[in-house]
């Protein structure tokens, strides 16, 4: 039985996914975006990261991650397994020939290195809604609130300004984030 709060995300997915797709300019806002991301002290400082790969309309970080690479820094990223359940690899570059489709359109390294939870000082998660609390609405499976609930260290959401609600709906599993980049800034949180 859905309870009303799992109603009132549906519908919150289904305006906001509209919203992100209707943005004009994406990759404009995603440069700026990534440039805010970049001046953080804590990103330039960080050595290890967890990020997302893009899906659908979500921003692409590519480019700051093959300089990432470049820098030296390792990066994990995601990976859904066949059973549904959410493994970690670190990747070596973002060759598309060392990448395959996977579930839900997302690409998946095609060689493994498991990253476990706590070996990276920064996780970024993909927003689908934000609220000035830190509060995010993801796609409703659940695996960016297990994944922050298990790895300690900073952990920054990446939306499009145009994401951010008054207030996202939620429920006691839900896991808020430290910091929001946008393409408008670093938002500060209540």
């Amino acid at each position: 039985m859905q309870t009303d709060i799992s109603v009132q995300k549906q519908q919150l997915r289904r305006v906001m996914r509209q919203r992100r797709e209707a943005l004009a300019g994406r990759e404009m806002h995603t440069q700026a975006l990534c440039a805010h991301l970049e001046r953080l002290p804590s990103y330039q400082a960080a050595l290890t990261l967890h990020t997302f790969l893009p899906m659908q309309s979500e921003p692409d970080l590519r480019p700051l991650l093959r300089q990432a690479l470049a820098q030296g820094k390792r990066v994990a990223v995601p990976v859904v397994e066949p059973d549904g359940t959410l493994a970690n690899s670190w990747i070596r570059s973002l060759d598309p020939a060392a990448f395959v489709t996977g579930r839900f359109g997302t690409l998946y390294p095609t060689m493994r290195e498991p990253a476990e939870p706590g070996t990276w000082q920064i996780t970024l998660v993909p927003l689908l809604a934000f609220d000035a609390e830190g509060y995010r609405l993801g796609y409703g499976k659940g695996y960016y609130d297990r994944l922050l609930a298990m790895s300690p260290g900073l952990h920054i959401g990446i939306a499009f300004a145009c994401q951010q609600v008054a207030q996202v709906p939620r429920e006691t599993h839900d896991v808020p984030v430290d910091l929001i980049v946008t393409e408008a800034g670093v938002l500060p949180l209540l």
